[in-house]
């Protein structure tokens, strides 16, 4: 058994923290200090609120952004390790070893309500759950992601209302360059990643980018499950091609690919008994994902007018298998994707001090199960969105979708809309902002068709509905250092599609509603300190469990992430804190034909991290996950890592 965390800890550790806030600089850094009335906590642009390059102060929705050296620094190991220090959104992973599913869950919304965007490329899985299952992308790769929280069916369709994840890998760049990074750890951890990066000019004004990585992580592994005694062990290997060419910067071809394959040990769900959760069993679970996209951009008049044209395709397959290796579940699914988008920009500073931005595009998508039988979903889905500022002080935007489906009901503007607003008063350094929004998500084809041993799928599901609001407030203090970012936000969802013993079926809806509450300060160059903490209430308004709440979304979660640089940069040591608050969760009987609420318990952990530089082509990194060894549970009868240590080694030649 682990130790659970006493409360007297926190005392304890939020007076370390302040001390490292108030810590003297050392000699070697004195430079640095002298300097940190400068100190400035740098604006981001944001691409996913509004599908152009936006600066963030001009956003009218709640949206985190992590560059890729936020991740270097933080040493995720997988990127929902980073996710789940986002506020509002919540992490459940089945099992505690890698390779188990990953939901992730923005605002109260379901798994399969956030959209995640690799490189332009639509990833949730067409088969199963719809969902994208986070494991299998490396943190190496990732250049920068973006969590765009709320609604956003008004650019990105049925998939998107409950949030976006967009991520944006790493392209080559300079001279031929390779690099290498090995981690070694508790319970067996091989943890292997190679990349090759080049990218420069080639002749008459073309340029080329070119990028190939690769990984392998293998773990003996902990018992998945709770109850259990056995390890089960992970083996997930993935390759990445990205390429590009360009003219100048008026016309760009880009190409991307990638490839994972995992063959993961699970232990599963008993549902007979009430309270036994998941046991020991020689099951498996493997996965071949594929995907890929060639794209083609052009800026015409100086960049006023870009236009893109893309094709892209995923394929997955997924497969369960019994002790003896005979497979007993087998699904594939295949989506592919062609769309178009132009965007115009203008400034009309003599009639009006404004700048205009019209966004219009297309997508005409293509989802295939292939089970016992094949099921398929064609749509065309065409949106635009406006965007004005108005004298560089207040800035609106709005947009909305249209969906014709060969299978599913259409949908219309009334129904896929969403209008935002962002003012600033520049004297006081405050933002004030909201978001209205509605939108649509269509069953899943597996929840309408799906069959196992114990489900099976609901052909007269209705597409759920959805409709959002937020406001808020951004307050920067000392010169821009420190940065207070407050939101209420309401969701209502009517015909929810939620699990029912043995099928899925609609209940009348959800009520959803939180407040999320972000600190981020610089004191000085060499200091981050991140905080957040979301309250959020959930309730049913119908079916056998009308007034619970929805499982595996906490009341109450916060974090902390500190991050201290010294040694004139070349080291980092980094301390993470994580509370998630009592969750509801179910317990599954009478062969999955029963289904009954119980409690997670809440849980507090402490992760500590560091790195250090040797010099250009050498760094070593290690941290400490879960320092306090607590014994807790993301998912009913599935275990978590207790405490566990990780060190390696990164090669760039």
């Amino acid at each position: 058994m682990g130790i659970r965390i006493s409360p007297s800890y926190i005392p304890f550790l939020c007076s370390a923290l302040m001390l490292m806030l108030s810590a003297p600089v050392s000699a070697q850094s004195q430079t640095q200090t002298q300097s940190t009335s400068s100190v400035q906590i740098a604006p981001e642009v944001v691409v996913s609120a509004t599908r152009v390059e936006t600066p963030a102060e001009q956003i009218g929705s709640a949206v985190t952004v992590f560059t890729a050296k936020d991740i270097e620094e933080r040493q995720p190991q997988f990127i929902e390790d980073l996710l789940r220090f986002v506020p509002g959104v919540d992490v459940g992973q089945t099992g505690g070893n890698p390779g188990g599913l990953a939901q992730v869950r923005i605002r109260g919304s379901e798994a399969n309500h956030t959209l995640v965007i690799i490189d332009g490329v639509e990833v949730n899985r067409p088969n199963v759950s719809n969902e994208f299952d986070f494991f299998s992308l490396r943190p190496e790769d990732i250049e920068r992601i973006e969590v765009l929280r709320g609604p956003q069916s008004a650019l990105y369709g049925s998939e998107a209302v409950g949030g976006v994840v967009n991520i944006i890998t790493k392209k080559g760049a300079g001279k031929p360059s390779f690099s290498l990074t090995q981690e070694f750890g508790s319970y067996l951890t091989r943890n292997t990643h190679a990349s090759a990066q080049a990218g420069g000019k080639i002749a008459n004004g073309f340029t080329y980018n070119a990028r190939l990585s690769g990984s392998a992580f293998r773990t003996k592994g902990i018992s998945v499950a709770t109850l259990g005694t056995e390890d089960d062990p992970s083996d997930i290997e993935e390759a990445n091609t990205k390429f590009g060419v360009s003219y100048k910067k008026i016309a760009h071809l880009d190409f991307v690919g990638r490839y994972t394959r995992s063959d993961v040990k699970n232990d599963s769900s008993d549902g007979a008994i009430v309270g036994v959760g998941a046991l020991d069993n020689e099951n498996s679970t493997n996965t071949r994902d594929r995907y890929g996209r060639a794209q083609f951009r052009l800026n015409l008049f100086e960049g006023m007018w870009k236009q893109k044209f893309g094709l892209s395709g995923t394929h997955s397959i997924i497969q369960s298998k019994n002790g003896a290796g005979r497979v007993t579940f087998r699904n594939e699914g295949k989506k592919s994707v062609w769309d178009y988008q132009s965007s115009f920009n203008i400034e009309t500073k003599k009639l009006i001090n404004a700048d205009h931005t019209f966004v219009v595009g297309y997508e005409n998508e293509d989802d295939r199960q292939v089970t016992s039988r094949v099921n398929e979903a064609n749509g065309h889905n065409y949106y635009f969105n406006y965007q004005v500022g108005l004298a560089k002080r207040l800035f609106l935007t709005g947009g909305a979708q249209v969906q014709r489906n060969n299978f599913f009901p259409n949908v219309d503007i009334e129904d896929s809309y969403r209008v935002t607003a962002a003012y600033l008063h520049k004297q006081t350094n405050t933002k004030v902002k909201g978001a209205y929004g509605r939108g649509v998500k269509n069953p899943t084809l597996f929840e309408l068709f799906g069959s196992t041993t114990n489900f099976v799928g609901n052909p007269n599901l209705k597409s759920e509905a959805t409709e959002s609001w937020e406001v808020g407030f951004e307050q920067s203090f000392l010169k821009k250092k420190l940065k207070l970012d407050i939101v209420y936000f309401d969701n209502q969802v009517k015909d929810l599609i939620t699990g029912s013993g043995t099928t899925a079926t609609n209940i009348a809806g959800a009520s959803i509603h939180g407040v999320e509450v972000s600190v981020t300060a610089r004191p000085m160059a060499s200091l981050d300190v991140i905080a957040n903490y979301t309250w959020m209430t959930t309730e049913t308004e119908s079916g056998a469990r009308v007034g619970s709440e929805l499982v595996r979304r906490p009341k109450h979660k916060a974090n902390m992430n500190v991050l201290y640089r010294f040694l004139q940069n070349k080291a980092t040591a980094g301390l993470e804190l994580l509370y998630n608050g009592h969750a509801q969760d179910l317990d599954f009987s009478n062969s999955f034909g029963t289904t009954s609420l119980t409690t997670l318990d809440s849980y507090f952990l402490v992760n500590l991290n560091g790195a250090y530089k040797i010099n250009k082509n050498i760094k070593l990194f290690g941290r400490i996950d879960n320092l306090f060894n607590e014994n807790y549970e993301e998912v009913f009868g599935f275990s978590r890592p207790g405490l566990s240590g990780f060190g390696g080694i990164k090669l760039i030649f």
